[in-house]
């Protein structure tokens, strides 16, 4: 007896990011799902249609289709309402990632009550606190609470001699404040009113070509509703850059680390990555936001001790593109769609 068809629907946040986002997902659907993008605004609710697009056999159609059995979330937004609707007509637990838009200092407290030894010192910025905070932490990095990318993230270091160098993506500073006054005033010029965290810089390890890089853990639910690490990935930083996100060159971990490590200590940080990304992911379960995947940087330092510095709930796969085995990439919440479409009846 023929299966009853059933649709995954890739939720994105506008019309023209369906086909750039549903595409890789269709040519590497390996499941009888049967695949549409859409956007929240082409939700039909009183008809319970949905005004999707697909892509079949390198042809694109737009039409009405009818409401998805499950909903992959590739909006990024704190839009919860939306998400309970949703679920309201599709069944609850069918719906993934629907919780993607994560305030750093949260997800830093929630993360240290079991990866205390993992997690960087962090605080939340307030202007009166900045002076006591230089005294204690010679290098610091200022971070929206919310954002990407490495956009408004801030290094701000404090010299020998007493001055303080404040850059933006590039070591090269962008100011030199000779005072401590100075460089108070200069910062709340730079942040505002905006929501921003503190965190303390991590001594990272020196590579030979002396360019700092990542390592980005993509951890994603499998086709029995399991956490797998599909994928370790470094992002080398452009010389003379702090952000990992402004570089040419991605490879894979394993690879970067035996350009400079024994096979020995590279097994014990692969491990260890292993292990930390693993017990992340269990403990991402236990707030209920529906995570189907996500992925955790870590920095190494010079004691190749690796430490958190920032999860992301909607991870970018462009970053895959020269990978090797990429489909995995987006095979991987397909299967894990057809799971919950099977679990849940």
């Amino acid at each position: 007896m023929q299966q009853p068809l059933k649709y995954l629907g890739i939720m994105v946040e506008t019309e023209p990011l369906r086909k750039k986002i549903l595409k890789p997902y269709v040519l590497s659907n390996s499941t009888p799902m049967k695949l549409y993008s859409f956007t929240p605004l082409s939700i039909h609710w009183r008809t319970g249609l949905v005004r999707g697009l697909e892509y079949i056999a390198g042809t694109w159609r737009e039409r009405m289709f009818p409401f998805p059995h499950v909903v992959y979330n590739r909006c990024y937004n704190r839009e919860s309402l939306l998400f309970k609707r949703i679920e309201q007509v599709i069944g609850k637990g069918r719906c993934f990632n629907h919780t993607n838009y994560w305030n750093k200092m949260d997800m830093i407290r929630f993360l240290s009550q079991s990866l205390p030894d993992h997690i960087p010192e962090t605080y939340v910025y307030r202007p009166q606190d900045l002076l006591m905070l230089s005294e204690k932490h010679p290098l610091m990095f200022f971070k929206p609470s919310y954002g990407s990318k490495g956009t408004g993230v801030y290094r701000s270091e404090r010299k020998p001699e007493g001055s303080y160098w404040v850059g933006l993506h590039y070591n090269r500073p962008m100011a030199v404040l000779e005072q401590q006054t100075e460089w108070v005033v200069y910062l709340e010029s730079l942040i505002g009113s905006k929501s921003y965290i503190v965190q303390k810089g991590i001594s990272s390890i020196s590579h030979p070509s002396l360019r700092i890089f990542d390592i980005r853990a993509l951890l994603q639910k499998n086709r029995q509703g399991n956490w797998d690490l599909t994928n370790l990935i470094s992002r080398i930083a452009n010389e003379g850059s702090y952000n990992t996100s402004i570089c040419d060159d991605i490879h894979p971990t394993a690879f970067w680390l035996r350009t400079f490590l024994t096979e020995s200590s590279k097994n014990t940080v692969l491990h260890e990555i292993l292990q930390i990304g693993m017990q992340t992911a269990h403990m991402l379960d236990s707030l209920g936001m529906g995570s189907g995947e996500f992925s955790i940087d870590f920095m190494l330092d010079e004691h190749l001790h690796p430490w958190i510095i920032e999860l992301n709930g909607s991870p970018q796969k462009e970053l895959y593109e020269n990978m090797p085995e990429r489909r995995i990439v987006y095979q991987r919440p397909v299967e894990y769609a057809a799971y919950l479409a099977r679990s849940n009846g």
